[in-house]
């Protein structure tokens, strides 16, 4: 296949893609991600790197993040015999767990390129944290209305469940951002 027909097809899956209901993403209070009424959870006793790697992906959504980086991410101060095997086979599971939601293949929330991870930003996500943040913006913006001010915030106030991540809120990646957030 062409260059030029290969990044066309890629175009048009990518565009499918954002047509989709979007994925709904919680970070404040308990961490859950849902489609529809499919909802996953990390209250379902999954194990503890699984999640942690969902979450650093998604919160580090703009950027590929490196295998060595997840690694300490993942297994701080730890000897792990073949972490980069580990860290394979924990992204396999997790597109396993992923494919049970939504109407996306497993294999396109995650995408592993040049040695690095990274979610898939072309999937719809309303992620509240960044909802939160418009609303607010929104609320004190100069110049608004009284009445905007007040439905802005109340929304960013209906969507605050709790402290950002706070089930990892002891991880040392997540102490600046929870600082940041709130």
């Amino acid at each position: 296949m062409e260059d030029g027909a290969m990044k066309e097809e890629e175009s048009l899956a990518s565009t499918e893609l954002r047509k989709r209901e979007p994925l709904q993403i919680q970070f404040f209070g308990s961490f859950t991600i849902a489609y529809g009424e499919q909802k996953l959870s990390n209250d379902n006793s999954r194990t503890k790197q699984l999640w942690l790697l969902l979450e650093y992906l998604l919160v580090n959504r703009q950027s590929d993040v490196s295998i060595e980086r997840l690694e300490s991410v993942l297994w701080p101060g730890e000897e792990i015999e073949s972490p980069a095997n580990a860290l394979k086979n924990l992204v396999y599971r997790l597109r396993n767990l992923l494919g049970k939601v939504g109407r996306t293949p497993q294999e396109e929330y995650i995408i592993s390129r040049s040695g690095n991870y990274a979610w898939n930003n072309d999937l719809p996500c309303v992620i509240d944290i960044e909802e939160f943040e418009r609303y607010y913006r929104a609320g004190t913006e100069a110049g608004a209305s009284e009445e905007r001010q007040i439905a802005c915030l109340s929304e960013a106030i209906e969507l605050y469940r709790g402290d950002f991540l706070n089930a990892l809120s002891y991880e040392e990646w997540v102490v600046p951002l929870c600082t940041f957030v709130l």
